[in-house]
């Protein structure tokens, strides 16, 4: 009786703590191995704090794959989509000259139609005005053509702006540009704010001449693309 006592105990006792990988053996678990086990489910645990590991399956199942991951190939199996960078697609650089050259275009139209509005203009001979070697307006003229050409630009990768598939007819045309047009305006007015009141020590935004750049850049700029797409 005794010893069918002792040997329910044993397997009451090796039922209760069980091997942490699952391989089966018939000797006893004792308790220095079943200490062992804890410790390094405990380990396991730590170093994998998104994943509930709770039954023998599931242990095995990540040791595995941590074995399979290489350092070439990071495990990314839990990174959002969000996360994973798009692929940013610069296949007409044609095109992207083109856009930086009208927008300069664009801003030299721009700072004409501000002399002819100041009221020395004329008085100081109009266009008939000596020109000096470096005009008053060339550092607003470049602030200009690099605050809009870089908002186009970033825009329109953003968008794919300059791939094949945005040149392809009109229509296509027409969604790309208005689609780079709306972050262009985004990402104008942010530089704005951020020129007037970091760089300019809290400047005030000249709104006119902001509304005047998101305003005539689409018209503008969409007619360019779509004779580069017809004629290209």
């Amino acid at each position: 009786m005794i010893k069918y006592i002792f040997v329910l105990l044993l397997a009451i006792q090796h039922h209760t703590h069980g091997f942490m990988l699952g391989s089966k053996s018939q000797n006893v678990l004792t308790s220095s191995t079943a200490h062992t086990n804890r410790i390094y489910k405990k380990r396991i645990q730590r170093r994998q704090p998104i994943l509930n590991i709770r039954t023998r399956e599931e242990l095995v199942f990540v040791l595995s794959e941590k074995e399979n991951d290489t350092e070439d190939e990071p495990n990314d199996r839990f990174l959002p989509n969000k996360l994973i960078r798009k692929d940013i697609k610069l296949e007409d650089t044609t095109l992207l000259l083109g856009d930086v050259v009208v927008i300069l275009l664009i801003c030299q139209v721009f700072g004409l139609m501000d002399a002819m509005h100041k009221p020395d203009f004329w008085t100081n001979g109009g266009f008939m005005a000596p020109v000096t070697h470096v005009p008053a307006t060339l550092s607003r003229l470049l602030q200009r053509v690099s605050q809009l050409s870089v908002a186009w630009v970033v825009s329109s990768l953003k968008n794919d702006g300059y791939s094949k598939s945005a040149l392809v007819d009109d229509e296509s045309v027409f969604k790309s540009t208005i689609t780079t047009w709306v972050d262009f305006c985004a990402i104008l007015i942010l530089s704005s704010l951020f020129v007037a009141g970091v760089l300019e020590g809290g400047a005030s935004i000249n709104g006119v001449d902001l509304l005047r750049s998101t305003i005539y850049t689409l018209p503008i700029l969409l007619g360019y693309r779509l004779l580069y797409s017809k004629y290209s």
